[in-house]
C-alpha cells in the first residue's frame, strides 16, 4: 500500500487516504445510520454484516470516481479500521489529527 501526503502535514497525523475514509464514513453515516442501528439492537452479527456492507457500498461508489491517484488498499484499511467507531459515535472532525486518530494507517 502507499499513503499519499496530504501538504504541510507529516504523514504519521494523516494522509490523503485517512481523509477519504473519513469523508466516506460521514456520507455512510448520513445513508446507513438508521439501519446500523436497528442491526446493532438484533446481534454482533447483523451489526458486523451491515457494516460490511456500508463499506462495500462506499467503496463501490468510490470506484465509480476513482482516477487512480490514491491507493484503493489503503481507504478501505482506514475505512474498515474506524467505520465502526464512526457510526457508534459520529463526529464532525475539526482537525486532520482527529480524523487520524479515527481512522488509522495500519500500513504505513
Amino acid at each position: 500500500m502507499k499513503y499519499h501526503k496530504i501538504r504541510n502535514l507529516e504523514m504519521k497525523v494523516c494522509t490523503a487516504e485517512q481523509k477519504i475514509a473519513y469523508n466516506m464514513a460521514f456520507s455512510a453515516h448520513i445513508s446507513f445510520q438508521d439501519r446500523y442501528d436497528s442491526a446493532k439492537k438484533v446481534s454482533a452479527i447483523c451489526k458486523a454484516d451491515v457494516l460490511d456492507q456500508i463499506v462495500k457500498h462506499e467503496m463501490d461508489c468510490y470506484g465509480y470516481t476513482d482516477k487512480g491517484r490514491y491507493d484503493v488498499d489503503a481507504i478501505f484499511a482506514a475505512l474498515r479500521g474506524g467505520i465502526e467507531a464512526y457510526m457508534d459515535k459520529p463526529f464532525i472532525a475539526t482537525s486532520f489529527e482527529e480524523i487520524g486518530a479515527a481512522f488509522p494507517a495500519n500500513y504505513l
